[in-house]
């Protein structure tokens, strides 16, 4: 899940994003290199998703 947010600042706007892991799902995925940082928790996402030894329902 993550939140979007716009400052707005002087002449120009600062993108903030929010994301949060729910703790069960952030253990989960350091099998698949997440390590806390929201640039490798697509990479951990797909790297889970695509693990043939894991059933998705």
């Amino acid at each position: 899940m993550y939140y979007d947010c716009d400052l707005k600042y002087m002449d120009g706007v600062v993108h903030f994003r929010f994301i949060f892991v729910v703790p069960s799902l952030e253990v989960f995925l350091r099998n698949y290199e997440y390590v806390n940082d929201d640039s490798r928790l697509h990479y951990a996402i797909d790297k889970a998703l695509s693990d043939p030894g894991i059933v998705m329902q």
